[in-house]
């Protein structure tokens, strides 16, 4: 989009006339103008990762977040070794990046970090339509420095609090305390470990 086409004049040899000269000039200056608009009105902004919940599926979006973990388990679809899960929050919201090159990982990185992520969103509506999961395919994660950006606030799980999990709480963190575990299994393909445990009457999966 940036390429600016070439003047057919630039390209012959014989002498031109002063006014044809300055033709040419403000024809070139005119097509890098209107290139360099193109390029700034395309360019995609910075969006909340609350926002990140209401904007289309296959959206371009760009945001930053706190690193809060992931899984760190790599798969490979279609020849790419992939991550399933990237967690990220501002202090109110929480977002996944979900099944991307591995590769896009930056190294060096811990909890806390600020990450600006690029990429399309990829929400996952669940088979009868009950919920939605916000979900990020990212094309690019970079380390940043943004003080405005905080570690989210964490559920903690425990004999005092242990209310049935709603959607509100999708993506969320958690600190689990003390629970009594039902049972843990692990998937033949994927290896994914649950955990079914609870707190009084109330039932929990991880």
């Amino acid at each position: 989009d940036n390429t600016s086409s070439t003047p057919a004049s630039s390209n012959t040899t014989s002498s031109t006339t002063s006014n044809t000269t300055t033709s040419t000039t403000t024809s070139s200056t005119t097509s890098s103008a209107t290139s360099s608009a193109t390029s700034s009105a395309t360019e995609v902004q910075l969006s909340k990762l609350a926002d990140i919940k209401t904007i289309a599926k296959g959206t371009k979006v760009k945001f930053r977040g706190s690193y809060q973990g992931m899984n760190n388990k790599v798969y490979t679809f279609n020849g790419v070794q992939q991550y399933t899960s990237y967690f990220l929050a501002d202090g109110n919201e929480w977002t996944q990046l979900f099944q991307f090159d591995k590769n896009l990982v930056p190294e060096g990185i811990n909890i806390g970090d600020i990450v600006e992520v690029e990429g399309t969103t990829a929400h996952y509506t669940n088979k009868t339509n009950t919920y939605t999961i916000p979900e990020v395919t990212p094309t690019s994660i970079k380390k940043v420095t943004d003080e405005t950006i905080v570690a989210g606030n964490w559920m903690t799980i425990n004999e005092t609090f242990h209310e049935a999990l709603t959607l509100d709480m999708l993506n969320k963190g958690a600190h689990i305390e003390n629970a009594v575990v039902l049972e843990k299994t692990t998937d033949a393909k994927y290896g994914n470990v649950t955990i079914d445990f609870k707190f009084g009457e109330t039932n929990y999966t991880l």
